[in-house]
């Protein structure tokens, strides 16, 4: 049986079924409106009591069981679309080969114009334009449920948090499903708001009957290929209640004897974040693998979960080899993470930042980076991506000028470091240049780029046997360092 989404006119395919009556839930692939088909046939059985026999009784054992949807279709001999505007249920028949009567979805749900507007304006990353549209469907039909998940949707986007935390808020009170639950735990975990984040996972979790991987389309390289599960221990983990997470890790069933939890690696379920923090907290010194994990998360931005493996690392150092690995936990402490906790919002409006930046809209990264800024003033890498931008817009003077202050709040910070020297090359300020780059090499000695800036700098200074030196290091680091535009090929 088809019929159509009563917004866009989507063909929606639902299936026949072999009892009374039975709800179906569908997605529009057009216009992603949530759906439910309450289908009926016709003389063939009997209604029972837990069987609606009329679109009436449809919709309301709709609602008891919790199903939020932008339109309800009750199938008997024709199609009845039922939408829901502020509080009211209002109507519009179909025919049986499911084309609309007088009466457009518009007339329905006032809202609905600011709806696809806005989806539009998201599909082509206009996030701020399509913040707009939708805080103007919110105002025409303050009960609309999708009108506050897409406000909340384009709000985070744009690093608005608050405002897409009360969306979120505002779409669970209207509609407390599992799916709306997820979003507002997720967006209190990127707020900090970390007790309200743990709460609203498990009610999602509560209320989703199957295993479903978790997906951010916009932030995708942080969360695809974690489940529900796997987010909500990684969030206690981070919240720092090691008791409660260990107990859920139980529940899960993921605790297990095991030679290593590094070589007990991800499922398809669970991540190998997930079993090195179960390391991390049930037999840390065996767990070799947290180094690499700490790296590969400050690598995505999570310095607060990075910083958090480093320190366990330090204090849990085996015996047999304690100067050596506290002294390499120092090492990244010290010039690869911030010297303090960071808070969660500034964490994550870099992370903001740094995604508008690879979907080339530098005017929204630097708003936002400037919000991580007002975040945590002493949270250096803020600065630094503000001088990244610049740097590739090619404003020098200006890439310049933040890279400076990144190096004055953290003065041993090596990207900080690395990138200061690499502008000073840029700009022929070779004097300073050396500076900057001389100590960047000696903390990283292993980064081939490091050694190609410091090589050119040295041969335009004069000193070209140690430039050469240094550029034939860098060479046998990467050898595809040579395509930098800054690495003079006819010196190697």
């Amino acid at each position: 049986m088809q019929s159509q989404c009563p917004f866009c006119d989507t063909p929606v395919q639902c299936a026949d079924r072999q009892t009374a009556s039975a709800l179906t839930q569908q997605v529009c692939t057009q216009c992603s409106a949530n759906l439910v088909f309450i289908t009926q046939k016709e003389g063939e059985y009997p209604a029972t009591a837990t069987e609606p026999a009329s679109f009436t009784e449809g919709t309301q054992r709709a609602r008891l069981l919790g199903i939020s949807a932008s339109a309800i279709f009750c199938v008997v001999a024709y199609a009845v679309v039922v939408t829901q505007s502020n509080s009211a249920f209002l109507l519009i028949q179909q025919t049986a080969t499911g084309q609309k009567v007088q009466g457009a979805a518009e007339e329905v749900n006032p809202a609905t114009p600011y709806l696809n507007a806005g989806r539009e304006l998201l599909a082509e990353n206009e996030f701020r334009k399509a913040l707009e549209q939708f805080r103007m469907a919110v105002a025409k039909a303050p009960s609309s449920v999708p009108a506050h998940l897409l406000r909340g949707e384009a709000a985070r986007k744009i690093g608005e948090l608050d405002e897409a935390l009360q969306a979120y808020r505002m779409a669970v009170e209207l509609s407390p499903s599992s799916e709306n639950y997820f979003e507002l735990g997720m967006m209190a975990h990127r707020i900090g708001e970390m007790r309200l984040a743990v709460d609203s996972l498990k009610a999602s979790l509560a209320r989703r009957q199957f295993v479903e991987r978790v997906r951010d389309r916009f932030f995708g390289f942080w969360v695809n290929g974690a489940t529900l599960p796997d987010y909500l221990f990684i969030v206690l983990v981070e919240s720092g209640d090691r008791n409660e997470a260990l107990a859920f890790a139980r529940s899960q069933g993921w605790v297990r004897k095991v030679e290593s939890y590094c070589t007990y690696r991800g499922s398809e379920y669970v991540r190998n974040t997930t079993t090195a923090l179960l390391g991390m907290l049930i037999e840390p010194v065996a767990t070799y693998c947290l180094g690499q994990e700490a790296g590969l998360l400050r690598m995505e931005g999570q310095v607060r979960l990075a910083r958090l493996i480093a320190m366990e690392v330090k204090r849990n150092a085996p015996v047999n080899d304690v100067q050596h690995v506290r002294k390499a936990s120092d090492h990244f402490l010290l010039h690869f993470l911030p010297p303090h906790e960071v808070p969660k919002r500034a964490e994550w409006l870099l992370i903001v930042g740094n995604r508008l930046v690879q979907m080339r809209k530098p005017d929204e990264a630097i708003e936002v980076y400037q919000k991580a800024i007002a975040a945590d003033p002493s949270f250096s890498w803020g600065y630094n991506r503000l001088g990244a931008v610049y740097a590739g817009q090619e404003e020098f003077l200006q890439a310049l000028d933040w890279y400076r202050k990144a190096v004055e709040v953290e003065p041993e910070y090596y990207r900080a470091l690395l990138d200061l020297g690499w502008v000073n090359l840029r700009l022929t300020r070779y004097g300073d240049a050396l500076i900057s780059l001389q100590k960047a090499v000696a903390i990283s000695p292993n980064d081939p780029a490091g050694h190609a800036y410091l090589g050119r700098v040295l041969i335009e200074l004069g000193r070209e046997e140690e430039g050469v030196k240094e550029l034939q290091t860098a060479v046998r680091l990467q050898p595809g360092i040579k395509d930098l535009p800054e690495f003079p090929k006819n010196k190697v």
